[in-house]
């Protein structure tokens, strides 16, 4: 009943939903991995109702190193992406702190290595300043396999987020990358 009120107002007000934006991911990598894969079927279950194509995943935290499980990571990024084909979804791989794929050179490793049109990369600026990452260096690692763009910025010297284009991001820079 809940969804079907959200997808009733949205359509009342003419707004679409882009991507679902799930946690799967966040979550042990030494944990049993058919919980992540229930919530993919549900993420997925929501693409399709509200009639998107892209739902984030995160590549998963580890009790020691996370750098450490590289090959766990990939298996199980290449098994969702193979699920995502057959449901004709597209994830979309966000950084976050501590997890593989934090920095933008192990993101781009993940997209190059699972090599799929079912699996892209979101670039978030703000998560690239957080992990004291330049953004325009993380940007241009990145720029081939970026699929979609979070619009948020982060002060470094705040430590704060802030108003896109008033933080230290280069939202300017990055949507100019990515123009058509």
């Amino acid at each position: 009943d809940h969804i079907k009120k959200i997808k009733d107002i949205s359509n009342r007000y003419g707004i679409k939903v882009s991507c679902i934006g799930s946690p799967i991911g966040k979550t042990y990598i030494e944990d049993d991995f058919s919980y992540e894969l229930n919530r993919l079927d549900r993420a997925i279950f929501l693409a399709k109702y509200f009639e998107c194509s892209f739902v984030r995943v995160f590549s998963f935290y580890s009790k020691g190193n996370i750098l450490d499980k590289r090959e766990e990571v990939f298996k199980r990024l290449a098994k969702m992406a193979e699920i995502a084909r057959e449901s004709k979804i597209i994830l979309l791989h966000e950084n976050e702190h501590a997890i593989y794929g934090e920095l933008s050179l192990q993101s781009r490793e993940i997209a190059k290595e699972l090599n799929s049109p079912n699996f892209g990369l979101v670039f978030d600026p703000a998560n690239y300043s957080v992990a004291g990452e330049d953004v325009i260096e993380a940007e241009k690692n990145m720029h081939d396999y970026i699929t979609y763009i979070h619009v948020k910025d982060y002060s470094i010297k705040e430590k704060i987020m802030k108003v896109p284009g008033e933080g230290d991001s280069n939202i300017k820079y990055v949507f100019n990358q990515h123009r058509d």
